[in-house]
């Protein structure tokens, strides 16, 4: 606490003065140990004489004082006690009366008379009473009531019409509107005799509409409403029927849902619909014989409905029948189609259905094969051989047409794949298979031998090769590519384009032949070293200098030059004389590769000159010369010490030698001589002095006064020589000057008018003495008279005012006007927004009343003006029609105004918004085209009216389009071929505005197909039409057949019918049917004859019937023949095969060897006996007994063990590696074994392939196979490793992170790891250090089922980049830490992340050991001194804005970084320290800072030193025994000279911050928080000094701004960064105390006796029980807040002394310029940005000048009676103020701003609310209900 004595006062005054920054030439003075001895001696003797002083000063007497009081309606406002000669000061708050029937009163001023004129300034001389003076103001009679009437549609619920009625008037009802289905019934709600405001509604009732249903010859009847959905579900559903849907035609192809798809429409008659069904025809099938042959018949399987009559038709293509079954009429694929025809109640339902089923007869077995080589290499030649069995004998010459080819271009069989194939022609009566074979050429070998010759370093290799093994007398010639050579040296590949020395092996590469493989040779050569010189040159230097040492080489190869490196050595220390240097070759790629020899070179020393600089001071006579010398120019870090000799000093005056010990007043030079030095000549330099008069100064004193005020001018003298008094100088007297002559004021009232005058002193008389002097400046400033003035009138008047004229001892007259008709209320409260609304008449005048003067320019006017207009309102109508559809033609739509033609000056503006856009407001009716959606916005104006604006929506909708369809695009005749639909002619209304039109597409073949096809046509919508759509139907007509048959057909009697189907040429591939003599058969004959046949052709839907007549005569046989070609082939089917089916012309056919009982091929002789009529006959022919095939029980069997052991997947298996058994094969074994080829069926991987089974070659056939069998993915074990990298090294991730892998059968290869598909994911900033997980994860894949170490898909493992130094080694965070010994010091060099690794270590580490310091530095020297001060040193200066850190550490979320007791966390900064306008601050990007993530925290046990900046949205905890240190900030920091109080230069401290520590912020209970000041100051005799000033702001210490007096007391600080804000929140017993600025020299300097500020940025909330301590003051700045919270208390103390303590906050005031967030530094203002320049990111700040402060009770606050309390105070329910009896509610503050530039403020208590308390008396204060209420004090 400071001393409360004067001496200890004055004692603080003069230490203060000697930390004040000052100027002397900018130079910094240097103090040496005599000048630290003088100090503090004269710091001991000017104590002491202020302790005088202080004596002197306690024996002042007191000045005189007198009453004011103010008297309102008879009784005391207000009164206080004034000091003899101040200036009234006159209650903020203003009295009040009461209002009568007639008139209601003003309050406009204070007279002293009542009744008298008012008075705006007074000077007390004598008690004195003032009365309030209240202007009376006429009651204006009620406005007439009117309401409002809406009228609303119930349908659209829109607006219809809005009128205004007044009471107990009647509105007009609009015409309803009409809606399709509905009819307008009433209006419901009232508009006659309207009493308040009221919405009718149109109600309308909906009209009901017919629908009838029909439904399998019955119909229903029901009534609907408009719009309602037709029902979809079926009345009746009989067994065998499908419900189709409802239909609007009786055809059914028209679906309700199309045509009314908004339900029921509004119609006229009945809507009629109607119910679709079908026969269902699902079960109907064509029955099929299993392996069906010639002769074999299929049948039909149809449903058993009841009362379904069924009749149907066989279509083939040999024409149509009827009948149960059809028989098959040929072998080969046959199509059977069958038309049925479903009849349901004989008619009711009709339905059709077309069933089709082919059956395939087989021909007769034929048997190829094909011999031929597999493999030949390059020049080898191949011969295939095919061998026919089978044939019958007639074509046995068909073998020939079955060869062999090997398909390939050229004579030549080159490298490659070979297919050998066989072609066949002439065989359609036999089914057989083409064999095939692959052949493969494979590549001839060469040989290529390599050769190589050694070198020297420096040289190309010399190696060469040739190549041998060529066929077909080929060469070199057919080679491809280029050689490539591939080196190696110690076993590595070498891959540099210079040859280094050592031995190296060489192998060939590169060679490419289409036939040829290679064989290369490897070969060795030597690389020897290469010889090289270096010759040195060298300058020569003097002692000191270091010789340029150049060099020059030859024998280097060019790349090699810049890798020259030298290492010099001279010959001992370069001392005075000769030397020589020579070199050595440091580079040991250079050593390595050459024999470099190195010359040396020679070069001298010579002697250094010493500059021996004398300086002298100049000195008052009386005193000795201040003579001394310094010497500069030393080298190598020598000094004084090598020198020899002594100084020797010589004086001269007038240019002879002075040898007297006293020295006169006059000029003298000095000169030096006497040192010595080995390696140094000398040059002395001359120095002069002045011995001087003796100075005095005399200082005068000014202060500012206003007009009307007599001038304060004093002077001092200072100190004399000897005994002299002031009386010895001359007769002294002061003199005011203006414009540097003589100034005396008005000449009758001797008043100073206003302006800047100089006070100075004459009268000097005194040759002993150089008198200067200093002049002091003062203004008269300008005095203020408030104009004031409240009126009212109506718009389009003219109002004036004329001002009350007498005011103290001047006369105001002068009368004003509004310049404004228009409605409104005017206010003027300065000058500017005065003459925005106003104007003088004929200007005004102020006089001095007794002399006439006129003083006018010596005041400035202040005002409280407001007029007030009143204007009338417009009655507008909307236009009625707001929708339309859009025709192409526009429609206007502009608003009504009621009585228009009588209405003056009317204006009716418009603008038009669409689609965003809005157009300029303009007098033109808005005319509206176009289909859109309109806000048509109007403006209506006039003079005395009200400008009203609304606007209202026109939709203008979308037209339908018309599309015509002509009848000819529409109409087909079948062609056969596909034909399509198009749209030619078509045309559509729409088209003008882009449409474009859709089609269906739709194209077809048949009749059936197309005729009666419905295609849609769909206009595409724009932006003024909707999407139109028709429906037209298709007509397609039959066409004819073309019938081509000779008039006979002629035949030889066989004893077989005979006779060929007619041709018929239809058009594609239409089936018909063929009608001979009535039947569907081919009409043939058997017997000798003539015969005729009719034909019709029919049946076909595509085709109109044709008929023609031919004839068919047979011929009587002379000879017989056996047919066998109907027995020559069979197929085994496992039992004894016996020939039979021959046929003759006659007779009966016999065999001989007819029995066949294997497979193969057999002779057998068939013969038929003879006859009288014919003659006998006998054929041999061949048998085939073709290999059987398989049946399906057979190969079912089989298959079951088809695969014979366990299948597993991987990459590179295919299924020739699956063990199958005996017999079996896949068609294709290169196929992958792979899951992508299997189905994941039950947990297990099932395949089904395409293969063979052939288990009797002899009698089988190979079978073609479906082989299922079941597989498994391999199992694999994939492994992971961190990894660990220094920051820079890398920059992506490519290659960075692998895998191993270990399968079944080893570890797995590179391209089998790929396949594993192991994707990397991870969140790694690289140019941010860290540890950081890194997540694996492994994708699908189809050969292997693989796991990490863990068993599961996925692993987390980690990835360090090594971004901190510790012992200058690179290390993560953690491991830094975890590594640090006592003493240790971790730096983060890089931008590092701390995150919570989950695969590193488990829990991150991140503590900060004891004794272990962490830095985040601000530069690349990693300075831990947190104390690095950059001066400035002119005030004014700008101060750079915070720029990008230098380094930042980031606690990501979940990170918690402790810092143990002794150790410490340095987040550090340079620092600005200056006079003005700030010190303290960060500047640049010379900053470190720590970012703490949401859910991080910083927990502090040690020392946190937060220089530069910690932000974020975790948190720091401070425990107890914990120091934190962030900067203190003095924003407007004055500094300076001329002041003895350093206190009243700190403190109000202007504006200061706390911004280093953003982030929430909890001190505990014991913790320590200093916020760190630098100042600078110049010291008289002692030079510049820097200081580092520590504010506790927060400890257990009642030094602290906040003390936390117990253990669960705490403070949390944090900061919005967007606005600047500071919020401060105390829990538990805490005290607000002075601020103490501690300088660390052992002098301290705190807030006591000064109000301690709150900067208008901070928020200190009370959370449990709070108090400010005894005699302190605490002021709340505008801007600032203080809330006590529900339950808390804060009590303010008083004091025991003068000093009261109090609470204060200011409501905005003149101390504050307008915009400016900093305290008022005199006339100077610093701007916004100076504030923001504190801040780590610039703030937007949420308060300005005229922010009043807050206090926020919601708790309870409490003020001791020896308090003062003042300022507004807002309240929350329940809170209370208790005000004990004694309590000041006023204080008057005193600003210091600069120098003796002074504001002073007088505040009020005021308690507001609902009932604002302005005269605020002791008691309790309850908030309750808005409002505080007074209780009178227990």
């Amino acid at each position: 606490m400071p001393v409360r004595s004067h001496t200890g006062r004055h004692t603080r005054r003069i230490f203060a003065e000697f930390n004040i920054y000052n100027y002397k030439n900018d130079i910094p003075i240097e103090e040496d140990d005599k000048m630290k001895t003088n100090k503090i001696l004269i710091i001991l003797l000017l104590t002491a004489a202020m302790a005088f002083c202080g004596v002197l000063a306690a024996c002042q007497p007191q000045e005189e004082q007198f009453t004011v009081t103010f008297i309102s309606e008879g009784e005391q406002f207000h009164s206080y006690t004034a000091e003899k000669g101040s200036e009234v000061q006159f209650p903020e708050s203003q009295p009040q009366k009461a209002e009568d029937e007639q008139y209601t009163y003003q309050f406009v001023g204070w007279s002293l008379l009542e009744g008298g004129v008012t008075v705006q300034s007074h000077t007390v001389t004598q008690n004195v009473t003032f009365y309030a003076v209240f202007e009376a103001h006429e009651k204006q009679p009620p406005a007439p009531v009117e309401y409002t009437v809406t009228f609303i549609d119930g349908v659209t619920q829109q607006v219809l019409k809005t009128e205004k009625v007044p009471a107990g008037g009647s509105a007009t009802a609009p015409q309803a509107p009409q809606h399709v289905g509905y009819e307008f019934s009433r209006w419901q709600g009232n508009y006659q005799n309207v009493t308040a405001r009221t919405d009718v509604t149109a109600v309308y009732v909906q009209k009901q509409y017919t629908l009838v249903r029909h439904y399998l010859g019955k119909q229903v009847t029901q009534t609907l409403h408009y719009g309602d959905a037709i029902p979809a579900e079926s009345l009746e559903s009989p067994v065998g029927l499908n419900f189709l849907g409802w239909f609007a035609d009786s055809d059914c192809t028209q679906p309700v849902s199309e045509v009314y798809p908004d339900g029921m429409p509004d119609a006229e008659r009945a809507v009629e619909v109607y119910a679709g069904y079908e026969v269902d025809l699902s079960s109907a099938v064509i029955n099929l014989p299993a392996n069906p042959v010639y002769g074999d018949s299929v049948t039909l399987s149809l449903p058993n409905t009841e009362n379904v009559a069924f009749s149907y038709k066989w279509q083939t293509a040999a024409g149509a029948m009827e009948g149960a079954s059809f028989p098959f009429e040929g072998a080969g694929s046959q199509t059977v189609t069958a038309v049925v025809t479903a009849n349901y109640m004989d008619g009711l339902v009709i339905t059709q259905k077309t069933l089709s089923a082919t059956a395939k007869v087989a021909k007769r077995p034929l048997q190829i094969t094909l011999d031929v080589e597999k493999e030949i290499i390059y020049g080898q030649t191949a011969q295939p051989v095919v061998t026919v069995t089978g044939l019958l004998e007639r074509d046995s010459e068909l073998k020939n047409n079955v060869t062999a080819d090997i398909v390939c271009d050229g004579d030549k069989l080159a490298v490659g794949q070979y297919s050998v194939t066989v072609t066949a022609h002439g065989l359609d009566n036999y089914s057989y298979t083409l064999p095939s074979a692959s052949l493969t050429v494979k590549r001839a070998p060469l040989k290529v031998t390599v050769s190589a010759n050694n070198v020297t370093y420096g040289e190309e290799a010399d190696v060469n090769y040739s190549v041998t093994g060529f066929v077909y007398g080929e060469d070199e010639s057919v080679l491809g590519g280029s050689i490539v050579y591939t080196y190696q040296k110690d076993s590595e590949n070498y891959t540099q384009s210079v040859f280094t020395v050592g031995n190296y092996t060489v192998t060939a590469s590169g060679l490419s032949a289409d036939n040829y493989d290679f064989n290369y040779t490897q070969a060795s050569f030597e690389v020897t070293k290469r010889t090289a010189y270096v010759t040195l040159s060298a300058n020569d230097v003097t002692y000191g200098e270091k010789p340029q040492v150049t060099f020059s080489h030859s024998g280097f190869i060019a790349e090699d030059a810049d890798k020259i490196s030298l290492d010099f050595t001279f010959n001992g220390k370069l001392t005075v004389g000769d030397h020589t240097v020579t070199a050595t070759i440091t580079d040991e790629y250079i050593n390595k590769n050459y024999n470099t020899q190195v010359t040396g070179a020679q070069f001298s020393v010579a002697k250094a000159t010493l500059q021996v600089t004398v300086t002298a001071q100049d000195v008052t006579y009386g005193q000795n010369p201040a003579v001394s010398y310094d010497v500069t120019g030393f080298a190598d870090g020598e000094d004084k010490r090598v020198l020899g000799g002594s100084i020797v000093y010589t004086y001269q005056k007038d240019s002879e030698n002075y040898t007297q010990s006293v020295f006169t007043v006059g000029n003298y030079t000095v000169t030096a001589s006497g040192l010595s030095a080995d390696n140094y000549d000398f040059n002395y330099t001359q120095a002069s002095f002045k011995v001087s008069k003796k100075q005095v100064t005399v200082t005068v004193s000014a202060q500012d006064v206003t007009f009307g005020q007599n001038p304060a001018v004093s002077f001092t003298v200072s100190k004399l020589a000897f005994e002299d008094t002031q009386q010895a100088l001359g007769n002294l007297a002061v003199q005011i000057l203006k414009d540097g002559e003589p100034y005396y004021g008005y000449e009758q009232s001797k008043l100073l008018a206003a302006g800047r005058y100089t006070a100075t002193v004459t009268g000097f008389n005194n040759d002993n003495y150089d008198v200067q002097v200093q002049q002091d400046e003062f203004t008269v400033q300008k005095a203020t008279f408030t104009v004031t003035a409240n009126m009212q009138g109506a718009a389009d008047a003219s109002l004036s005012y004329t001002v009350p004229e007498q005011f103290g001892i001047f006369t105001f007259k002068g009368t004003f006007y509004l310049t404004n008709t228009d409605e409104g209320v005017y206010n003027a409260t300065d000058e500017s927004s005065f003459n925005n609304y106003f104007a003088w008449q004929n200007g005004y005048a102020i006089t001095v009343t007794e002399t006439g003067e006129d003083v006018t320019a010596n005041f400035r006017l202040a005002y409280d003006v407001t007029f007030t207009l009143t204007a009338s309102d417009f009655v507008i109508t909307l236009p009625s029609q707001l929708t339309v559809v859009y025709t192409g033609k526009p429609n206007s739509y502009g608003i009504t105004v009621q009585d228009a033609d009588q209405i003056e000056g009317l204006s009716v503006t418009y603008a038009v918004k669409k689609d965003g856009t809005l157009s300029q407001f303009t007098e033109t009716v808005p005319e509206l085209t176009y289909a859109g959606q309109y806000t048509v916005y109007y403006r209506v104006s006039a003079p005395g009216y009200k400008m009203q604006a609304g606007s209202f929506t026109v939709t203008v909708q979308k037209a339908m389009p018309e599309i015509n369809v002509p009848q000819q695009a529409t109409e087909f005749t079948y062609t056969g071929e596909r034909q399509y639909f198009n749209a030619d002619g078509v045309t559509w209304s729409s088209r003008e505005d882009g449409a474009e039109l859709a089609i269906e597409s739709f194209s077809f073949v048949t009749v059936a197909e197309g005729n009666g096809k419905k295609i849609k046509i769909t206009s595409t919508a724009t932006a003024n039409y909707l999407s139109a759509e028709i429906t037209v139907t298709l007509t397609v007509h039959k066409a004819q057949f073309t019938l081509s048959q000779s008039e006979t057909q002629r035949y030889v009697y066989t004893g077989s019918a005979q006779g060929a189907p007619i041709t018929v040429t239809a058009l594609g591939d239409d089936q018909f049917t063929v009608w001979y003599n009535g039947g569907t058969t081919v009409a043939q004959f058997t017997d000798a004859g003539s015969y005729e046949v009719t034909v019709r052709v029919g049946g076909n839907d595509n085709y109109e019937v044709a008929s023609t007549v031919y004839r068919v005569e047979i011929a009587k046989a002379t000879h017989n023949e056996i047919d066998v070609s109907g027995v020559t082939q069979y197929v085994w089917d496992g039992q004894p095969v016996t020939v039979s089916g021959a046929t003759a012309l006659f007779g009966t056919v016999q065999y001989k060897n007819g029995v066949l009982t294997s497979a193969g091929q057999w002779q057998v002789t068939a013969y038929v006996e003879g006859t009288t009529n014919y003659v006998g006959a006998e054929k041999q022919f061949t048998v085939y007994v073709a290999k059987g095939t398989y049946t399906d029980e057979q190969l079912q069997q089989a298959l079951q063990n088809a695969v014979t052991g366990e299948v597993v997947f991987g990459l590179g298996k295919t299924l020739a590696n699956v063990p199958l058994a005996e017999g079996f094969a896949f068609s294709n074994p290169s196929a992958a074994l792979s899951a992508k080829n299997f189905t994941l069926s039950d947990g297990a991987y099932v395949g089904s392939f395409d293969g063979t089974y052939c288990g009797d070659a002899v009698n089988y056939n190979p079978a073609d196979v479906t082989i299922t069998f079941t597989a498994r993915k391999q199992l694999v074990t994939v492994a992971v490793e961190g990894v660990s990298r220094k920051i820079g090294e890398v920059k992506s991730d490519d290659g960075l992170f692998t895998v191993t892998a270990q399968g079944e059968n080893g570890a797995l290869s590179a391209v089998e790891i790929v396949v594993l598909s192991v994707s990397v994911s991870h969140g790694i900033n690289f140019d941010v250090g860290g540890t950081y997980d890194v997540t694996y994860t492994l994708g699908q894949n189809d050969y292997y089922d693989a796991a990490f170490e863990n068993g599961e898909k996925e692993i987390t493992s980690w990835f360090k980049l090594r971004s901190v130094l510790y012992n200058n080694d690179w290390y993560t965070l953690q491991d830094a830490l975890y590594l640090a010994q006592e003493n240790g010091t971790v730096i983060v060099a890089e931008n590092t992340v701390a995150s919570n690794s989950s695969a590193y270590c488990g829990d991150a580490y991140y503590t900060v050991k004891k004794g272990v310091t962490l830095l985040v530095p601000y530069d690349k020297d990693h300075s831990t001194n947190t104390k690095d001060i950059q001066r400035c040193y002119k005030n004014g200066v700008t101060v750079p804005a915070v720029g990008t850190a230098y380094r930042t550490l980031t606690l990501a979320a979940g990170v918690t970084l402790t810092v143990e007791n002794d150790a410490t966390l340095i987040v550090n900064a340079k620092v600005v320290s200056a006079s003005a306008p700030v010190t303290g601050i960060v500047y640049g990007s010379n900053f470190g800072q720590l970012e703490v993530q949401k859910d991080a925290q910083v927990v502090v046990n040690g020392t946190f030193e937060c220089i530069g900046f910690t932000y974020g949205e975790g948190s720091v905890t401070v425990n107890s025994g914990a120091y934190l240190y962030e900067l203190f900030n003095m924003i407007a920091y004055k500094g300076g000279t001329n002041s003895l109080s350093l206190k009243n230069k700190l403190f109000p401290l202007n504006q200061y911050t706390l911004t280093s520590l953003s982030c929430q912020t909890t001190f505990v209970s014991g913790s320590n928080y200093y916020a760190k000041a630098f100042v600078t100051g110049e010291l008289p005799f002692f030079g510049i000094m820097d200081q580092n000033a520590d504010v506790q702001f927060a400890s257990n210490s009642p030094d602290a701004f906040i003390q936390m007096n117990g253990e669960d007391a705490s403070v949390v600080k944090r900061i919005d960064e967007k606005t600047g804000r500071t919020y401060f929140d105390c829990y538990g017993d805490v005290i607000l105390n002075n601020i103490t600025l501690s300088l660390g020299i052992g002098f301290d300097f705190d807030t006591a006796g000064l109000p301690v500020p709150v900067p208008g940025h901070f928020s200190i909330t009370v959370h449990g029980n709070a108090s400010m301590a005894k005699e302190t003051q605490i002021k709340l700045l505008p801007g600032a807040q203080l809330t006590v919270e529900k339950g808390a208390t804060l009590t303010v103390e008083g004091s025991d002394s003068s000093d009261k303590g109090g609470l204060s906050s200011y409501d905005g005031n003149a101390a504050f310029d307008s915009g400016v967030t900093q305290w008022k530094d005199g006339t100077d203002a610093y701007p916004i940005a100076q504030f923001k320049t504190v801040y780590r990111t610039a703030p937007t700040p949420d308060y300005s000048a005229a922010t009043p402060a807050v206090i926020l009770v919601k708790g309870t606050l409490k003020v001791s009676s020896t308090a003062y309390f003042a300022g507004v105070v807002t309240g929350e329910e329940g809170g209370i103020v208790e005000l004990a009896e004694g309590a000041a509610t006023t204080v008057t503050l005193k600003e210091i701003l600069s120098g003796s530039d002074t504001y002073t403020a007088t505040l009020n208590a005021i308690l507001k609310g609902a009932n604002t308390i302005n005269q605020v008396t002791a008691g309790n204060y309850t908030y309750t209900d808005g409002s505080w209420v007074l209780k009178p004090a227990a």
